[in-house]
């Protein structure tokens, strides 16, 4: 029987010629190299996939082990989604890109100047995410901080006057927490909202002076 093989494995026994007595059950394994799948057997010509094979001898016999390389995964299309962020009595909106399935919404962590979602797709499957964040709800200026289930990502970046575009790319674990850190975000009480207090401040000290003054 003579053993052989394509490119992407081998066989045991390895391939080469060998000579068996009639009626010996002979047991091939194909074994494919990393990157590659067994696809079938080519038995004098006719395809079979069973592996290992047995073969019992009762002719001779060429026999060779047909490797190829897996399908690529299905790819997911780009899609990018607007996502309405509230905090200190403010609607920001931030746009998220990405060849994965996007979340649902975005969770932004004023104390701790995050933001939080998750993203779904293939395992093994390389992940590209660009998040645009407007200035005035969270920023980073040069020390932004990427994390995908914890590991800190390589990012590029760009701006403008009033937003921050940040991308990168990972490859999946199948569901992916993305935290994205600033440096500085919208306090709770915003500068208008002080300055409303002040005014109302300012003006009761006014009318408490006027009604001491009158009392006098």
């Amino acid at each position: 029987m003579i053993i052989d093989s394509t490119v992407g494995g081998t066989t045991h026994p390895s391939p080469g010629t060998y000579t068996y007595e009639n009626g010996t059950v002979v047991s091939v394994i194909a074994i494919p190299e990393e990157g590659y799948q067994f696809s079938h057997w080519l038995l004098n010509g006719t395809t079979l996939t069973d592996n290992p094979i047995n073969i019992t001898m009762t002719s001779n016999y060429n026999l060779t082990a047909i490797f190829t390389l897996p399908p690529p995964p299905p790819s997911v299309p780009f899609s990018t989604k607007l996502y309405n962020v509230t905090a200190a009595g403010q609607t920001f909106q931030v746009e998220l890109t990405s060849n994965s399935t996007l979340p649902d919404d975005i969770i932004f962590d004023v104390d701790h100047r995050l933001l939080n979602f998750t993203l779904e797709g293939n395992s093994t499957a390389v992940c590209f995410v660009n998040i645009t964040i407007p200035k005035g709800m969270l920023r980073g200026n040069n020390n932004w901080l990427v994390l995908a289930n914890g590991i800190p990502m390589d990012i590029e970046k760009s701006e403008n006057a009033t937003h921050t575009s940040i991308w990168f790319y990972f490859t999946f674990e199948s569901k992916e927490t993305i935290q994205v850190i600033g440096t500085w975000a919208i306090p709770e009480m915003s500068s208008l909202t002080l300055l409303a207090l002040l005014v109302i401040l300012a003006a009761a000290v006014i009318m408490l002076r006027r009604k001491i003054t009158f009392k006098a």
